[in-house]
């Protein structure tokens, strides 16, 4: 697309290429008529797969519209189908999957690919929906149309040659979803148990759109990721009694003989694993205090992480729990929700500048931070002043959802006081491993996938 000579040079390019052996031509569509005449002229008879191609960098396109492109290519003499459009939502790479299939099963070789982030799938299911090959950069960073992944992940991470219509689909749902370690630690545990299943990221904007369009009838299991965590509960057909209680979910299962979708939340099972096993080898406690019962917890933020954290932190015999977020309202609601179902504990909330202010004043055994706060690439940020953290010293535990950096400000700074500390880290691959466990009814490779994130947070 960059070539500034006329029409006719470029289109003679490729009836040398042809004439040399080449065993594909790609033209653009609308070129087929001049390409067609200058190949006769040139070289009488053609030898080269002709590959036509179509390309609309600003929207995508109906089902209709991609179906009429798609007989004009054939009408034209097309050994094989190309075309790529822009993808704005996710739902937009239904009709191309779609018209993958179609072609399939009529034996015509198509390529259909969606461009950008929300196309991703595209590109890496191609195979799944009985595409004729996809495209990939040759590293991160060299992308020639937006969306493409590397050769090396597409090959490596995601097994794009093993990928057939019997894959079995997984992803995580989000937005944004480019910066997650999901695909990274569900792929390899698949391929280490020997599982033709594939794991992608789904940038989902519209919730309820992805679920009409896909859900039910291609995935099997789901992860669920900001800001869809709440959402996702009046979509799904059942949601299990605890993420019920917990108000957020973070896995979804869907039945492939019923194709029903049900819900659980995995988050606060790798929490608070990370946080009592921390506890429960802490030398500077007494063995009866070894545990979350009779602790004093702050907790920081009010959404679908925050949920998961509180329901374990009570779960597990809390005596008060302070909920603080930016908006006191938001965290009040979360409070009073937590009352009616535990009333043996002091639940509260604040506002974070009620807690800046007034935060050193509570007795805290323990600090979780559920939000985003730290996370790369804003690392000096932190939640919790370091005052806090030196009046509480060897007797307090920080906890931090954040798994990139591994050390945060705020767990650095716990480090420094002498707190005790628990990284997102081992939630992140707790949860991970309860989900696989849903999913697949296997028992998880638990350190390849603890050793795959530790790998890829020190590589970055």
């Amino acid at each position: 697309g960059g070539c500034s000579d006329n029409e006719d040079t470029r289109l003679m390019v490729l009836v040398e290429a042809e004439a040399r052996g080449a065993e594909f031509v790609d033209v653009e569509l609308k070129a087929v008529t001049r390409f067609a005449e200058l190949r006769r002229s040139n070289l009488g008879t053609s030898g080269a797969k002709l590959i036509l191609s179509w390309h609309d960098f600003d929207r995508a396109r109906s089902r209709e519209e991609l179906s009429e492109i798609w007989a004009k290519m054939l009408h034209e003499g097309a050994d094989i189908c190309k075309i790529a459009v822009m993808a704005r939502s996710i739902s937009d790479n239904i009709p191309l999957l779609e018209l993958l299939e179609l072609a399939s099963s009529k034996h015509h070789p198509t390529i259909a690919l969606a461009m950008g982030e929300a196309g991703t799938i595209s590109r890496i299911l191609a195979g799944k929906f009985g595409g004729f090959l996809s495209f990939a950069s040759l590293m991160e960073g060299k992308e020639s149309a937006p969306g493409q992944v590397s050769v090396s992940h597409m090959i490596g991470m995601y097994r794009f040659k093993d990928i057939n219509e019997s894959t079995g689909l997984y992803g995580i749902v989000a937005n944004p979803v480019a910066h997650s370690m999901s695909p990274a630690i569900h792929n390899p545990a698949f391929r280490e148990c020997g599982l033709d299943k594939v794991y992608v990221p789904l940038l989902v904007d519209d919730l309820t759109g992805f679920f009409d369009g896909f859900l039910t009838s291609r995935f099997s299991g789901l992860s669920v990721s900001i800001p869809h965590k709440e959402t996702i509960r009046n979509l799904v057909d059942d949601v299990d009694d605890i993420a019920g209680r917990i108000g957020a979910v973070n896995t979804v299962v869907i039945d492939k003989i019923t194709g029903k979708s049900k819900g659980y939340n995995t988050d606060w099972i790798g929490a608070i694993e990370a946080v009592e096993n921390v506890l429960k080898s802490s030398s500077s406690l007494k063995e009866q205090s070894r545990s979350l019962s009779g602790k004093r917890v702050v907790l920081i933020g009010a959404g679908g992480a925050a949920r998961g954290l509180a329901f374990g932190a009570l779960h597990h015999g809390v005596i008060s729990l302070h909920i603080v977020n930016r908006t006191r309202e938001r965290a009040e609601i979360l409070a009073q929700e937590l009352r009616n179902q535990s009333p043996h504990a002091v639940v509260d909330s604040m506002s974070t500048e009620e807690f800046i202010r007034e935060g050193l004043t509570l007795e805290t055994d323990v600090y979780m931070n559920s939000t985003s706060v730290g996370m790369h690439p804003n690392m000096d940020d932190t939640p919790v002043p370091k005052d806090f953290l030196r009046r509480g010293g060897s007797r307090t535990l920080v906890f931090d959802a954040v798994y990139n950096p591994m050390e945060t400000r705020l767990l650095k700074e716990a480090k420094d006081c002498g707190c005790m500390v628990a990284d997102g880290v081992e939630m992140f691959v707790g949860q991970a491993v309860k989900q696989f466990e849903l999913w697949t009814g296997l028992p998880a490779p638990r350190e390849l996938m603890r050793q795959t994130v530790l790998h890829k947070l020190t590589a970055q």
